[in-house]
């Protein structure tokens, strides 16, 4: 039993050096992420969301915005996830239209 201490001394260091290592990564993980949220905050335009999602709610659909994504639940049906793509496409649609 005497080798006990060794391996606890040997893996306490391991977790350590792991964790260091992590926190190293993660920070630079969150330096590139800050940026990269600043440069999208910079692009978007709060106007087109606003009416992006009026349209989305007047046709029976919405989105949270989080992170410059849309998540989804599991429990969510085709037919729900085809009505929300079919409006975001006729949103399209108008603004191409729009430009034109």
């Amino acid at each position: 039993m005497t080798a006990l201490p060794a391996i606890a001394s040997k893996l306490s260091r391991l977790v350590a050096e792991e964790r260091r290592r992590f926190l190293q990564n993660h920070r630079h993980s969150m330096a590139l992420g800050e940026a990269a949220a600043r440069a999208m905050r910079k692009a978007l335009d709060p106007e087109l969301m606003a009416a992006l999602h009026l349209w989305l709610i007047n046709r029976g659909a919405s989105i949270a915005p989080f992170h410059n994504m849309m998540l989804v639940s599991p429990a969510t049906t085709d037919a729900r996830c085809d009505r929300l793509a079919a409006a975001v496409a006729g949103f399209a649609d108008r603004l191409q239209g729009a430009s034109t």
